[in-house]
């Protein structure tokens, strides 16, 4: 459709060329011409408008468009450049600071609908601790430290039973971390202690996924938050290849898509695997049981807050920088005795009783990390059903109370 300015301008041209005709018969070869010429630039905008898509007013003025036509086919004829590859994300960090606290139990049927006492008791620790965050340890065995014989132990839960404690927590308000474990079953077994020989390392990682995977994807079509890949293996992180860990990862990413964590040993936080820099991995957890005192002695509170911070804060925060993850403190635990900062992973110990010693030393370990930007998390061993670390009606879950709910912080 031809617009009014274009109407209005061919009355005019009609005019003019009427008026030529009456005053001067002798340029009638002229006028023709002109006519001519102004019929051939009519029948050029019309096509030019056409092409136009309907209703997108043209880009330029139209004496243009038959350059403005040029422009856009060059345009469309230039090369689309290839796209670059996607790099693998680093998983994204959820659901802030992890308030975390641990709690077994070991049997087939631990966590399901059997195992009332667990089951009847998360009411009580969000009450007592304010925890937000549940760990829920799953065992796995091999029979000799250099075995392929990896499997669920008698003492794990069925995946039946496994899913069971995890929909009871979430419907109590938790988010669940699982943490697989492994150990020898032999006496002072350990998952440490696991050395398959170079030639059989493949298998043992094969079979530690068939034992793994149910868990795993358990875990996905549950909605649990966190999972471990491992724990506390300290041969075997150094001294199997790269690849067979990187595996392991990708075969977990391949179905599981929460946060996702390897749990070291203290011990080895100073020399970390290099596969631990994988960006698959959400954070790096650590079981922390540095020990702040070398002789069975009692510490007061304050100083067990600035040793805290001078021998193991400091070494947590240089850890989170080299491998540019924060840190998940996936397990850490003071006894219910007067030397609780001695040998601190030993559950037994002669000392008497010393539940305000538990307390003070939850106390530095909170000092420390609540407010430290290198620390995701922390997840205190534990609630019941753990020996001297058991912190159920005792001072150490009022700790936690405070410091969960934000009122140690507002009165510090």
């Amino acid at each position: 459709m031809m617009s009014g300015t274009f109407v209005r301008r061919q009355q005019r041209a009609g005019m003019s060329t009427t008026s030529a005709l009456s005053c001067r018969p002798g340029r009638l070869v002229s006028v023709l011409q002109a006519l001519l010429l102004q019929a051939c630039l009519l029948s050029l905008l019309l096509s030019s408008s056409a092409c136009e898509p309907f209703g997108k007013a043209s880009t330029g003025p139209r004496s243009d468009q038959a350059g403005g036509m040029t422009k856009r086919a060059a345009a469309t004829a230039t090369p689309t450049p290839t796209p670059t590859p996607t790099p693998i994300p680093k998983p994204v960090e959820q659901y802030g600071f992890q308030k975390g606290i641990v709690y077994p139990s070991w049997s087939r049927s631990a966590y399901g609908l059997n195992d009332r006492r667990w089951q009847e008791s998360l009411q009580e620790i969000r009450r007592s601790t304010a925890a937000e965050w549940l760990e829920m340890p799953v065992l796995f065995s091999q029979s000799t430290p250099d075995a392929v014989d990896i499997g669920v132990d008698q003492a794990a839960p069925s995946v039946a039973s496994f899913i069971a404690g995890v929909r009871k927590a979430h419907e109590v308000g938790f988010k669940v971390f699982l943490a697989p474990l492994l150990t020898v079953r032999q006496p002072g077994g350990w998952a440490a202690l696991v050395m398959p020989t170079p030639e059989r390392q493949q298998l043992w990682f094969d079979r530690y996924w068939q034992a793994l995977r149910p868990y795993v994807e358990a875990a996905e079509a549950n909605g649990v938050e966190q999972l471990a890949l491992a724990t506390e293996m300290e041969w075997l992180q150094s001294n199997a290849p790269v690849a067979l860990w990187r595996q392991l990862i990708g075969r977990v990413r391949s179905i599981y898509t929460g946060n996702l964590t390897y749990d070291i040993n203290w011990s080895t936080i100073d020399q970390p695997p290099a596969w631990l820099d994988d960006p698959r991995l959400t954070f790096i957890g650590v079981s922390e049981y540095i020990s702040l005192a070398d002789a069975p002695v009692r510490l007061d509170a304050q100083t067990m807050i600035v040793l805290w911070r001078e021998q193991i804060k400091t070494r947590l925060d240089q850890l989170a920088e080299e491998l540019n993850r924060r840190i998940v403190i996936s397990e850490i635990g003071y006894r219910n005795s007067a030397d609780a900062l001695y040998q601190v992973w030993s559950p037994t110990s002669s000392a008497p009783a010393d539940p305000q010693q538990q307390a003070d030393a939850y106390n530095a370990a909170l000092t420390n990390v609540m407010t430290d930007k290198h620390i995701a998390g922390i997840f205190f061993w534990g609630w019941d059903s753990v020996a001297r670390f058991s912190i159920r009606g005792q001072k150490a879950a009022e700790v936690l109370r405070r410091w969960y709910t934000g009122s140690q912080i507002r009165g510090s």
